[in-house]
């Protein structure tokens, strides 16, 4: 049971992280491939906190999952089902105005959260949010789908 006063999804997170341990992997030997320390993971682990953005992604890129899936336990799990920003130019026409939508709710969220990232981490959250965003088939719900995912995804850093 989460700790009174826990932010919301703190201990959807932990449970979420706990299932990228794969059998036999020690909590040791995944928090150094993440490169955090143990101490930081158990806080994870246990509901005790959230990681900061960057750590997030790491965590991401370490157990190839969904940074969306990860922030919030929503959409698919897999990585590959969330495409690069690259494959996606390269095999899906880019819709402008979504993608405007999405930037603008990303840069928003970080402004409000007072985080600047650098740009490979910065184009990994546009991916996702994009990539969910243009999922949504009510256009008119596209900018309250970009901000809620945005916001969500960088909750994970405040």
């Amino acid at each position: 049971m989460p700790a009174r006063n826990q932010p919301e999804g703190v201990a959807g997170f932990g449970a979420r992280l706990q299932l990228l341990l794969a059998p036999g992997d020690t909590q040791q030997a995944f928090a150094k491939r993440i490169g955090v320390s143990l101490s930081n993971l158990r806080k994870w682990l246990t509901g005790g906190g959230l990681p900061r953005l960057d750590n997030a992604v790491a965590i991401s890129d370490v157990a190839d999952v969904s940074i969306h899936w990860l922030a919030t336990g929503e959409g698919p799990r897999e990585r590959n089902a969330v495409k690069s920003a690259a494959s996606a130019l390269a095999t899906v026409n880019i819709d402008e105005s979504v993608m405007i939508t999405v930037v603008c709710a990303v840069d928003a969220a970080l402004e409000q959260h007072g985080l600047r990232l650098p740009p490979e981490r910065y184009a990994k959250i546009i991916a996702a949010a994009y990539d969910f965003t243009v999922s949504e088939p009510d256009t008119s719900r596209r900018t309250e789908v970009a901000s809620r995912t945005s916001e969500r995804i960088l909750r994970l850093v405040s």
